[in-house]
């Protein structure tokens, strides 16, 4: 449940294993479940997305991972730049202490509980510097710990424009899309709607298809399954 039923994830390239089975599933007979890469998410997309009525928000994502130096010590850890204007409206995080990142926040990072209490030497509390890619970030939030599905105890969180630069990204260039719906007995009926017109976006078609939409939704119904 902590999941967010009202999620919808659009990630680039078309994986078939990820997104069957479910009721999106078009297999044919025959047909391997198979991955196909492609280019990444752009702005053009997002602009599809926010197009469509029952969309209440809409997060690009940039994902990677740095090495993260605290007081004497290195970590490879995950690094996901988010859109500070929506972030703190979609997630499903709650934070054991400080802020989300805000509008305007620049070089302010948000980061999971294992980061703060369990990764280096010494804990990581609010206002306290972490140096990735040689640039310093302040720790503005620390995160409930979840330890669970998707486990963000090992994520931070930092701005887009941060992340652009710290994972060396591409301008017009994301990772995922990450969609919440007003209503989220209208899951389906946006995934359909998305399809269509990220299809027409992307000049693809059923065959060809280069992105995949997978809702929280899904994630649930097969796992209850």
């Amino acid at each position: 449940g902590g999941l967010g039923a009202d999620t919808i994830t659009i990630t680039p390239g078309f994986d078939r294993a990820n997104e069957c089975p479910g009721p999106r599933c078009r297999q044919r007979p025959g047909e391997s479940l198979q991955s196909t890469g492609t280019g990444p998410l752009s702005n053009k997309e997002m602009q599809a997305i926010k197009s469509i009525s029952e969309v209440q928000y809409a997060n690009a994502e940039l994902t990677g991972s740095k090495d993260v130096y605290y007081l004497g010590k290195t970590a490879k850890l995950n690094i996901i730049g988010v859109d500070t204007n929506v972030w703190k409206y979609m997630t499903t995080v709650t934070l054991e202490s400080g802020r989300f990142l805000g509008q305007g926040d620049t070089n302010s990072i948000v980061i999971g509980n294992t980061i703060a209490k369990d990764i280096f030497k010494n804990k990581v509390i609010i206002n306290r510097q972490l140096i990735i890619n040689d640039k310093s970030f302040m720790v503005v939030g620390i995160m409930k710990e979840s330890g669970g599905f998707g486990s963000d105890d090992r994520n931070i969180y930092m701005p887009l424009n941060n992340a652009k630069v710290v994972l060396e990204k591409e301008e017009n260039e994301y990772d995922m899309i990450v969609v919440k719906v007003k209503n989220s007995d209208s899951v389906e009926k946006v995934e359909d709607l998305l399809e269509k017109k990220l299809m027409i976006v992307r000049h693809v078609n059923a065959d060809t298809k280069d992105f995949t939409i997978l809702s929280m939704k899904t994630i649930q119904e097969r796992v209850t399954s």
